[in-house]
């Protein structure tokens, strides 16, 4: 029998918030006359993902399955490495994982546009099946999804749809800020689901744009990364969304280490991590090649607290495990990253139940 584990998460963001690095958001705009001439190598270029859908080359930004494959048509510039000429490119797969190209099915013409970036569709309240667009019962609930061009963001409603009226309600509760719910707190953007029929799961995928600037992504020769699909179902309180990644046994994963002599479920962690490998990377100081980080955890069962960068940047999780509950919580380090991360110092402890009242 597998067991079970609470897994600690460590802050890197906050090494970065620390060194005052800020982030540029990806720009929208039209480059009509650029050219691509020459291409750095991809396989020597150290940005680019391993296992993350990208073209070779240039600027992208749904998914469907049919007769056994999953199609993904994406916007794409063929001239370079910026937004503007854009077609619709299509590439296929079996797995999620290997995608072969395919022939550019739309190109763009004079006197023609269109953008758009809504989803709108059903999720059963109970259970993580997928159903189809075209069901409209009382045990369904519809999400209504928008990318903001402003904030470079996706936000979602939950409600109710009336198919007799063509009206959607929002839930109360479900509108925040003049705006929605978000799939993702980083850079996430341009999503869509469809209904994977072959698996019965609703797939949601999503474009990662990028933190650099234009002149470096032309100089680098491409830009715009697709998210590992996810499938998305809705949370049994009714209120929210549930993610989680798909589910590849072609993707191999690093070795974990267990921190053992510790109750995880009551436990106080404190980690001192280096960060190396930064010299390959482009960085606004040239001395930060080497990085520590100092990060502490408190679980309490239901509760993970999480102090990164010294308490710069500070987490506060509600959790509720079925399995991983009082001695069949486990705790783990792992490092599902690139490049090597060295523990300077790592303590945890397991902690006494207090007197209260």
């Amino acid at each position: 029998m597998a067991k079970s584990c609470i897994v600690v998460l460590f802050i890197f963001i906050a090494v970065l918030a620390s060194h005052g690095i800020v982030e540029l958001e990806a720009s929208h705009h039209v480059y009509r006359n650029l050219r691509t001439a020459r291409l750095t190598a991809p396989a020597n270029q150290p940005y680019r993902t391993g296992y993350h859908f990208q073209p070779p080359k240039n600027w992208i930004n749904g998914l469907m399955v049919y007769k056994g494959l999953y199609h993904l048509f994406y916007q794409y510039n063929p001239q370079g490495a910026v937004w503007g000429h854009i077609v619709w490119a299509h590439s296929t797969s079996k797995d999620f994982v290997n995608w072969v190209q395919a022939p550019t099915p739309l190109r763009s013409a004079q006197g023609t546009g269109m953008w758009d970036c809504p989803d709108f569709y059903p999720v059963p309240l109970r259970g993580r099946n997928g159903v189809d667009n075209s069901l409209n019962v009382p045990s369904v609930k519809h999400v209504l999804k928008v990318s903001l061009d402003d904030t470079k963001h996706d936000f979602y409603t939950i409600g109710s749809y009336d198919r007799s009226r063509d009206v959607y309600v929002p839930d109360k509760g479900s509108v925040e800020n003049d705006s929605g719910l978000r799939y993702d707190y980083g850079k996430y953007y341009a999503s869509k689901t469809f209904l994977d029929s072959i698996k019965n799961r609703r797939v949601l995928c999503g474009w990662l744009n990028e933190s650099s600037s234009v002149a470096d992504d032309i100089k680098k020769g491409w830009a715009g990364v697709h998210a590992i699909p996810r499938q998305i179902w809705l949370d049994k309180s009714g209120k929210q969304l549930i993610q989680w990644r798909l589910p590849s046994k072609l993707l191999k994963r690093g070795s974990v280490v267990e921190v053992s002599g510790v109750t995880a479920s009551q436990a106080d962690v404190d980690i001192s991590f280096e960060i190396t490998g930064f010299e390959k990377a482009e960085m606004l100081n040239p001395s930060w090649t080497n990085l520590s980080s100092y990060a502490a955890e408190r679980i309490d069962h239901s509760i993970v607290e999480s102090f990164g960068g010294g308490g710069k940047a500070c987490i506060s999780a509600r959790v509720y495990p079925t399995l991983a509950i009082n001695n069949d919580a486990h705790l783990y380090v792992f490092n599902n990253g690139s490049q090597a991360v060295k523990i300077a110092k790592l303590n945890a402890w397991s902690m006494n139940k207090a007197k209260i009242n």
